[in-house]
């Protein structure tokens, strides 16, 4: 944690990332951000570890993998968990998945280029305005896309909603920020979550 906050810390710093940004992009990220930077100093992983080295564990046998974004400001975050994950597996094929239309604060293929993920790994839309990934809705193309990775990593509460039970090997990275689910998962509000749907006893 402490390597991935100082990155985040310099890239945020770095003039020539920000130049031609405008302000509208830059008023966008700003609340994630903050909110990012919060997490980074209350984060505490506890009783999750075991399945933290169970999902670092299914990395090593992995071929493709599916990487589902969530929200714009996060990508920065996504793009330095992606750059480990290739040095650790450079052979592993990694494709990631950006919502297909402006949506909330949620990640688009602009976002990805703003931030040049597009230069170390394929980037694609879902072709949907959903918060989320639902599978009845989204492409052709990005179906395919999930349904031939080995391990899928997603990220966010909203596709947390729209794919849970849907028995893949999808490894689900969220705050708990739902009434109904904190129930169902009995856990506090918003608890840091690391989930495998396939493991689910809901």
């Amino acid at each position: 944690l402490w390597d991935l906050a100082c990155e985040f810390i310099i890239e945020l710093g770095d003039k020539y990332f920000w130049q031609d940004k405008n302000d509208e992009y830059k008023k966008k990220m700003i609340d994630v951000y903050r909110e990012q930077i919060k997490d980074l100093i209350e984060i505490n992983v506890g009783d999750k570890i075991d399945l933290l080295k169970y999902q670092i564990d299914e990395l090593k046998n992995a071929n493709k993998i599916t990487y589902l974004a969530d929200n714009c400001g996060e990508i920065v975050f996504d793009k330095l968990l992606i750059k480990c994950i290739k040095e650790l597996y450079p052979t592993i094929e990694i494709t990631v998945v950006v919502r297909g239309e402006d949506v909330l604060n949620d990640v688009t293929l602009e976002d990805a280029r703003e931030v040049n993920l597009c230069d170390i790994v394929k980037v694609t839309d879902n072709g949907t305005a959903i918060a989320g990934t639902n599978l009845n809705r989204i492409s052709k193309k990005c179906l395919e896309t999930i349904e031939s990775a080995d391990l899928i990593i997603s990220k966010g509460m909203g596709n947390f909603e729209t794919l849970i039970g849907c028995n893949k090997n999808i490894f689900y990275l969220f705050m708990c920020k739902c009434v109904k689910f904190c129930k169902i998962l009995d856990v506090p509000l918003n608890s840091y979550m690391i989930l495998n749907d396939k493991r689910l006893e809901i």
